[in-house]
């Protein structure tokens, strides 16, 4: 229950933070959403974790950029079925 109510906190907190799971390991988690920029999209890699705002959260196993006329589509797919966060630019 601790650790639960540590990631919660998270919500209000700044856009990256570091989570300590325990004494020896330390997770990073990237925070992301319709405002995040360019340059934190990029930013982003394979392994990293991240936490939408739409409440999805896990670590990264694919990405894809897909360019659309004026736009660009960031598909990040997330590990163990806990789906796919999209962010349009």
């Amino acid at each position: 229950m601790m650790r639960n109510n540590y990631i919660s906190s998270l919500e209000e907190s700044a856009n990256q933070r570091a989570v300590s799971l325990g004494s020896k390991s330390r997770i990073k988690i990237l925070r992301i959403g319709r405002y995040s920029t360019l340059s934190d999209l990029a930013n982003i890699k394979l392994g990293n974790y991240i936490k939408s705002d739409g409440r999805l959260k896990g670590r990264v196993l694919q990405i894809d950029i897909v360019e659309l006329r004026y736009e660009r589509h960031y598909y990040f797919r997330l590990e163990k079925g806990a789906g796919t966060v999209l962010i349009i630019k």
